[in-house]
C-alpha cells in the first residue's frame, strides 16, 4: 500500500478519512494546516515517499491552488486530490493536473479514487 498525506482542518473529516484509508492498508499522515503539511513533506514520511496527497480546498491562510503548487515545488509529480463542498472551487484547478471531487465522498468512492490515483503514480 501507499504513503498518503491527508490535509484537512476539520477534525471529523480527517479522522473519518484517515480511518477509511488506514483500514484499507495505507500509511496515512495527517496535517491540519498547510504549514504542518509542508513540514511533513520536507521531513519525508518515514522510509517511503508520499505517493498521494488528499487535501481540502478551503484551508486557512492559503488558497487551494497555491497549496498544490507549493506541494509540487517540494515533491514534483506527486498525485493530488482536492476535495471541496463547493463545486465552483473546481474552476481554480482548471489549469492544474489535479483530481477534483465534490464532498461528501462515500468511503467506497474514496477508496476507488485513491486506487485510480495510485495507479497513475506508478
Amino acid at each position: 500500500m501507499a504513503n498518503i498525506l491527508l490535509i484537512d482542518d476539520d477534525p471529523n473529516q480527517v479522522a473519518t478519512r484517515q480511518m477509511i484509508l488506514a483500514n484499507a492498508g495505507h500509511n496515512v499522515q495527517v496535517a491540519t494546516n498547510a504549514r504542518s503539511a509542508f513540514g511533513l513533506l520536507r521531513a519525508g514520511s518515514g522510509h517511503a515517499e508520499v505517493k498521494l496527497v488528499i487535501t481540502d480546498h478551503f484551508m486557512p491562510g492559503v488558497s487551494g491552488a497555491e497549496l498544490v503548487k507549493t506541494i509540487w515545488d517540494m515533491k514534483p509529480g506527486v498525485r493530488v486530490v482536492v476535495l471541496s463542498g463547493s463545486a465552483e472551487a473546481a474552476d481554480e484547478y482548471a489549469d492544474l493536473e489535479v483530481t477534483f471531487r465534490e464532498k461528501p465522498i462515500a468511503p467506497p468512492e474514496l477508496l476507488e479514487l485513491v486506487e485510480q490515483e495510485l495507479s497513475k503514480a506508478a
